[in-house]
């Protein structure tokens, strides 16, 4: 299955506060897709130090040059993934596991240490 449908038919499966379409719509004008044969992803800049509720906020815009990046949605090769946001610069992502509450926050060096093997 191609990663951006892997990725809808995965999103569908949580409870999440918005539809695909406005999630989509949403990350296109704050944040990022990226869509390739190897991964998809939406994500949005935001600030490590902020508390997860914070991280929730729609409305809540980070600062300009923000390193870390919360993945909203990802599907497909972590990898490639990884190498893209190394490239810009993203030092840190945040994430939260099947829409839960809880925002994990990992170096995207260990990450990518963690990939390799």
């Amino acid at each position: 299955m191609k990663p951006y449908l892997r990725a809808f038919a995965e999103y569908g499966k949580a409870e999440r506060g918005m539809s695909w379409t406005e999630a989509l719509d949403w990350h296109f004008q704050v944040g990022a897709v990226v869509s390739t044969p190897e991964f998809f992803a939406m994500l949005r800049p935001v600030e490590l130090r902020w508390s997860d509720e914070a991280h929730h906020s729609v409305l809540l815009p980070a600062e300009a040059g923000s390193s870390t990046w919360h993945v909203w949605a990802l599907a497909g090769d972590l990898g490639a993934a990884l190498a893209m946001a190394a490239g810009y610069g993203v030092e840190w992502v945040t994430f939260q596991r099947h829409g839960g509450e809880r925002v994990h926050r990992v170096a995207v060096a260990a990450l990518v240490r963690k990939c390799a093997g």
